[in-house]
This record gives structure tokens, C-alpha cells and sequence, in this order.
């Protein structure tokens, strides 16, 4: 039978998580790459949580802040794999592209 305490287990308070397994602080990439070059984006960016959910002291469960990165639209899209195709034509062509 599935309990109350069983549940609470499965999901830990923030506090026991290991300092070695813990981010010291979120990670917000702030760039991209095209053509073997990283880029810096100052446009919108999207909140990422992380799947591990922690026990507030109230209880509630809440999916910690790992980071953020850009929101990127079908031009960057288009510009990186641009750049992807012209590296490929220097690539042994036994490998398909």
C-alpha cells in the first residue's frame, strides 16, 4: 500500500540534496552556435526546471531552477544548420549529412 510517508520520501527537501550534487547557482547559456562560432543572444530566454521535484517546509512540491537559455526562432535555426551544411562538405562524404 502506497503512504503518505512513502510519498514524502520520494521526494526530498532541498536541504539533504549533497553539496556535490547541488548547482551552486543557476546556469543561464546566453549563447549559440553557428559555424564553429559561439554567438552571444540577448533576447528572450525560457526558465529550465529541473524533473526532480523538492518537499517545501509546507509541503508543497516544487521543481528547482537549473538555468535558462535563448528562445530561438526559424531564422537562428536556419543560420546554424547553415552552417552545419557548409563544415559537412569538408567531412569524409561517407557519412551522410
Amino acid at each position: 500500500m502506497i503512504t503518505t510517508e512513502f510519498l514524502c520520501q520520494l521526494f526530498p527537501k532541498a536541504v539533504p540534496i549533497p553539496p556535490e550534487q547541488k548547482l551552486i547557482s543557476p546556469i543561464h547559456q546566453m549563447t549559440w552556435r553557428v559555424d564553429g562560432e559561439l554567438r552571444a543572444r540577448s533576447g528572450q530566454t525560457k526558465t529550465v526546471l529541473s524533473p526532480v521535484c523538492v518537499r517545501q517546509a509546507d509541503g508543497t512540491l516544487r521543481q528547482l531552477e537549473i538555468g535558462s537559455c535563448p528562445v530561438m526562432g526559424g531564422a537562428e535555426g536556419d543560420e546554424a544548420l547553415g552552417g552545419v551544411e557548409h563544415k559537412s562538405k569538408f567531412i569524409n562524404t561517407r557519412f551522410i549529412f
